[in-house]
């Protein structure tokens, strides 16, 4: 058997591509630890996380096998396990069809309010939107494909390692900005929906 414990994630990724299940093993012992971890601060239970760990994995090496995953698969592994989890809880919140003339169903506890998380999803995506498509690429292989500015900048072709860096931040402060006004736009419409309910 190979030593895996020192190839890269983007070699064991092609590796996994080409049907190396050697290299399935070795992105599964370099990435577990982290991804139940994580996959436990959603679900706050060591089970269920364990649930939506193995089948974030399976899905992963599945989109691998197809050719569909990117070079560092951790972000992509955690996104996965997110995606899950908020699948499960509205499965969960779906199930929870609640008869109030039932006792049984007033001792069971409310299910919760995923309301806000909601409408901040919808806000942070309207803040995306708003971004340059360079800024988006920018944020994407950083925050979520877990690229450095300087690896972003040798891949684009940009002039330095520093060109990046500058890039990765006016991107992030962009995000910032688009995020405030829409979060302040969102705010002006409610109070101009509740004034138009009080008046």
């Amino acid at each position: 058997m190979t030593d895996d414990t020192d190839a890269p994630d983007p070699d064991l990724v092609r590796r996994v591509q080409r049907g190396d299940r050697t290299a399935v093993e070795a992105l599964y012992r370099r990435h577990w630890g982290a991804v139940l971890g994580y996959a436990t601060t959603l679900t706050r239970d060591r089970a269920g996380a364990e649930d939506i760990a193995s089948e974030g994995f399976l899905r992963v090496w599945e989109a691998m096998r197809s050719g569909s995953t990117p070079e560092k698969p951790r972000g992509y592994l955690f996104q996965t396990v997110r995606n899950l989890h908020i699948g499960q809880a509205r499965r969960a919140t779906r199930r929870a069809d609640v008869d109030p003339t039932d006792d049984a169903q007033s001792r069971t506890p409310a299910a919760p309010d995923h309301s806000a998380a909601i409408i901040e999803r919808g806000a942070l995506a309207e803040a995306v939107a708003a971004l340059t498509p360079g800024q988006r690429a920018m944020l994407w292989r950083t925050a979520v494909e877990g690229y450095s500015a300087a690896e972003v900048a040798a891949r684009d072709g940009l002039a330095t390692a520093n060109a990046g860096a500058q890039l990765a931040v006016r991107a992030r402060r962009a995000l910032g900005r688009a995020y405030a006004k829409v979060a302040a736009d969102g705010q002006a419409r409610s109070r101009g929906a509740s004034l138009v309910v009080v008046g």
